[in-house]
């Protein structure tokens, strides 16, 4: 059975283009790219910061090969994606993950994504990824609305490494509890010096097919 894996899509889109690209993007393009074999998931979010990309769109895949096939280029292709949308587009990031730790995989029952890319200095993956799973997430789990916690490493594209919370109110990063939980341990002076590239924010969920 192929393996699921998450193919991350972010970026921007002029100013004056966002309406358009948004109505023809969920009304014409997502939809049709939801029939291609191997997509198993699409949800849009967007974020109101300005310090990175304003649009992310998640798709479920069962493997690697399924973005970039000739089913997803086809219907890229047909779509006003090729022609008529993709000029609007701007400060564009794409990455194939795979699932490494925390939970099983997402649930996106919750509105708000906190979406956290990070990469590591060689010498310190293995143990960011022992600390990530031992001790930074099942502290963060524990506050309130935190409901989801899933890690993923790059397959293809970068940063290296990618967790997803899924949380039931944008403050609750910002919140003291959550600075607390997020120091407490190792993690503080043994990983976090050595990581760089990080990337830490809060998206809304938009529409989902």
């Amino acid at each position: 059975m192929s393996k699921r894996l998450l193919y991350v899509d972010r970026f921007d889109v002029a100013h004056d283009e966002r309406a358009i690209f948004n109505r023809l993007f969920e009304r014409e393009v997502l939809p049709e790219l939801r029939k291609v074999p191997g997509v198993l998931r699409v949800v849009r979010y967007q974020t109101e910061t300005r310090r990175d990309p304003r649009f992310l769109t998640v798709y479920e895949i069962s493997g690697a090969k399924v973005v970039g096939s000739r089913a997803w280029t086809a219907t890229t292709e047909k779509t006003p994606l090729s022609d008529r949308l993709r000029p609007s587009i701007m400060n564009h990031h794409e990455g194939v993950y795979t699932r490494v730790g925390g939970n099983a995989r997402l649930t996106y029952r919750t509105k708000y994504l906190l979406f956290v890319s990070i990469d590591v200095e060689t010498p310190k993956e293995g143990l960011l990824n022992q600390l990530y799973d031992s001790e930074h997430i099942p502290l963060l789990l524990r506050l309130p609305g935190v409901a989801n916690v899933v890690r993923y490493r790059a397959a293809q594209g970068n940063p290296r490494y990618l967790t997803i919370y899924e949380i039931e109110h944008p403050e609750i990063p910002a919140s003291k509890e959550w600075g607390v939980a997020s120091v407490t341990g190792r993690w503080k002076l043994e990983v976090k010096p050595y990581t760089f590239n990080r990337s830490f924010v809060v998206y809304e969920g938009i529409a989902a097919t």
